[in-house]
């Protein structure tokens, strides 16, 4: 801009990147995708007790975990907002304001909202792209104060990761009975079927001996004949609405297993106090083909 007046409008920066937004939500519609995506999730993961029913709950808890999950940068990055606002000296700062700053304010705003809508359901995710303009202004503040405060400022973001520890490893004591269940299918002959990457990792199974439920036929008794012939010997299931393994088989989702299946273990020890319901079952290749 200092070396020769800008003879079009900014907005016209963007034209390319909105012609091919357009392009790939015509052609592939993944704004849709992820929306219909999102929104059984939100479903699914509300009647399992894992989220608040009410939107302004759902948007308390994303506050709380992004608020927790950037405290430092955060207080900062406020600080730096405010320096930049007020300073008009600042013009690489202001110009970075204008293309980096309140776009990443406005994609937080249009987070916030789909969450309340009910469309998303507030994974830690969804602060990753507003990171970088959150880190420029924390700079911006810092550079403007003592070694003391960036020193301060350091070791707050040592202790807050110390601090995440415990809920990182909350976030394993989850997957306990995923393991559990994985570990079981392990050592045997024959493919495990599972939607589970934990459980197909504590399995040890080869990548062909593994296989998503995605492609099991939408009748049950269909179902039971590709498990067959694709010599599939364990399913590992978690008991989530829109996996494709419950709606075929919504029995084994609940626990309730009928032949060919039969319980794989003791079913009791997949389950864990605040993880997902998990069952794993064998299934009986003799008794698929007397039926057949």
């Amino acid at each position: 801009q200092r070396r020769r007046p800008l003879r079009m409008p900014t907005i016209a920066w963007a034209v390319p990147a909105i012609a091919i937004l357009a392009f790939l939500q015509l052609g592939f519609a993944p704004a849709s995708h992820s929306v219909a995506r999102g929104s059984l999730e939100v479903a699914s993961a509300t009647a399992r007790g894992s989220l608040p029913v009410g939107g302004l709950a759902r948007v308390g808890e994303l506050a709380q975990y992004f608020g927790l999950a950037a405290l430092p940068p955060l207080a900062f990055g406020l600080m730096g907002l405010w320096t930049v606002l007020r300073d008009t000296k600042l013009v690489r700062e202001r110009t970075t304001l204008r293309f980096l700053h309140i776009p990443a304010l406005v994609y937080l705003a249009a987070v916030f909202g789909l969450v309340a809508a009910g469309a998303y359901t507030g994974s830690h995710r969804y602060l990753y792209p507003a990171l970088p303009a959150l880190a420029l202004l924390t700079a911006t503040a810092l550079d403007r104060h003592l070694g003391v405060a960036r020193m301060a400022t350091v070791a707050a973001s040592g202790l807050l990761a110390v601090a995440f520890l415990p809920v990182f490893t909350g976030f394993a004591a989850n997957n306990a009975g995923l393991v559990a269940a994985g570990k079981a299918a392990a050592g045997s002959p024959g493919v495990l079927v599972t939607d589970s990457p934990v459980a197909a990792f504590y399995s040890g199974k080869l990548p062909s001996d593994l296989a998503g439920s995605r492609n099991l036929p939408a009748d049950r008794a269909q179902a039971i004949d590709w498990l067959h012939m694709n010599g599939v010997t364990e399913l590992v299931l978690e008991n989530i609405s829109y996996y494709h393994a419950t709606m075929v088989f919504p029995d084994l989702a609940t626990g309730t297993a009928s032949p060919p299946f039969e319980a794989l273990g003791d079913q009791r020890s997949y389950q864990v106090p605040s993880g997902k319901q998990v069952y794993a079952y064998r299934v009986d290749p003799i008794t698929v083909l007397s039926a057949r």
